[in-house]
């Protein structure tokens, strides 16, 4: 099932492609084509961030972006249903080697 975000992302990459090309064919004939073409890719654009942001959520862990439905991040192994557990990893304090306070090498 879309989301609103997909239906709009989506509808705005299909208005934009029609803009880009009406631009490039009015850019030869009038100064106003190029202004379509440009609004035309700023649409494009905009469309594919709607439509890759739709459906994920931020990992609170490691801060890389995973789907909204997932229960663990695939990057981490954050475990989001129960929001205090995680696997092992560089975000975790206790699995990083403590500092002694000695210059390495020496």
């Amino acid at each position: 099932m879309r989301t609103l975000a997909d239906i709009v992302g989506i509808l705005l990459i299909v208005l934009g492609t029609l803009a880009i090309f009406a631009g490039c064919g009015l850019s030869a004939v009038s100064p106003g084509g190029s202004v379509l073409l440009w609004a035309g890719v700023a649409m494009v654009a905009v469309g594919l961030v709607f439509t890759n942001a739709a459906g994920k959520k931020t990992c609170p862990a490691c801060a890389e972006t995973v789907k909204y439905k997932a229960f663990k991040c695939k990057h981490c192994g954050f475990d989001f249903a129960s929001e205090g557990k995680k696997a092992p990893g560089p975000t975790d304090p206790n699995a990083l080697p403590h500092e002694s306070g000695r210059l390495l090498g020496g």
